[in-house]
């Protein structure tokens, strides 16, 4: 197993901007993977997501490097994706072979009841191409804001073809790469991880979403670590930090009269509600 990164070697990977809206804020991620053993229930909260993993991938040579280096091997990413009690919008059009998902980029926490996995936390209705090669649409080869591809072909050479449009054909061949789920309706809670098998196979950034559980751990899928450039910090003055340090005190205590606790919270709350934010650096 690889020693995990620490703060002073991850890669810098800048935002991912569309107009004034930003995609994907800008990160830092283990130039390595590590945590072969690893579950990847154990992994996903500070594993990168699909669409960090694939910014990085796109902006960092270093970062590519270190991809196409791990030939049959490959690293889970935060995502989930949940195929059963799905919630399809009315608004949402389904093409041929798609189906509809439920995306977790981030689960708050996973857990198993009767044989069946189940996660929480923020998440989205999206839609999934069938299995296939990996290919663009209208010069876009995957949607930035959660990284799954737009649309897959089931013939290698023509997902060639259609790729050399938005690269050189040379790159195109080296590129090419596979993506694979479940079918509509499976009962499962999948993991979501990118492999690399050499290119004339499923190439280096090979989409899969068809793990059984977060349960999963094989021994050629890995992880890597990943950390905001930039944390937002409270900016407390001199007199709201002295009062939250004495009500913080009176909670520690445990000797608060009940009558009193929606009082002194209630003030805590209030001070946070209503100070500033500066973003520093992280340093950890």
């Amino acid at each position: 197993m690889t020693a995990p990164a620490t703060s002073d070697t991850l890669l810098d990977i800048q935002e991912l901007r569309k107009g004034r809206k930003v995609i994907v804020s800008a990160f830092r991620v283990s130039p390595d993977i590590a945590n072969f053993d690893m579950r990847q229930e154990n992994v996903y909260q500070t594993a990168p997501t699909l669409a960090q993993e694939r910014q990085a991938y796109a902006t960092s040579p270093e970062f590519r490097a270190n991809v196409h280096s791990h030939i049959y091997r490959g690293e889970f990413l935060s995502d989930m994706v949940q195929f059963h009690d799905v919630g399809k919008p009315r608004s949402m059009r389904v093409p041929k072979g798609f189906i509809a998902v439920r995306h977790y980029p981030r689960a708050d926490a996973v857990s198993e009841k009767e044989d069946v996995w189940h996660a929480e936390g923020d998440s989205s209705v999206i839609l999934l191409p069938p299995n296939g090669w990996q290919v663009p649409v209208r010069g876009v080869l995957y949607n930035p804001e959660t990284g799954f591809p737009l649309r897959t072909v089931s013939d290698r050479a023509h997902a060639v073809t259609e790729l050399s449009k938005i690269m050189p054909r040379e790159d195109a061949e080296r590129e090419v790469s596979y993506f694979v789920r479940w079918d509509a309706g499976a009962v499962r809670l999948s993991p979501v991880s990118r492999l690399y098998s050499r290119p004339a196979e499923h190439g280096p950034f090979s989409v899969s979403a068809d793990w059984r559980s977060p349960f999963a751990s094989p021994p050629y899928v890995g992880s890597r670590v990943v950390r905001p450039m930039v944390e937002r910090v409270y900016v407390l003055s001199d007199k709201d930090y002295q009062a939250m340090q004495r009500d913080l005190e009176v909670l520690s205590a445990g000797n608060i009269r009940v009558a009193d606790v929606p009082i002194v919270s209630g003030r805590l709350l209030h001070t946070l509600g209503s100070t500033e934010f500066r973003e520093e650096e992280t340093k950890e």
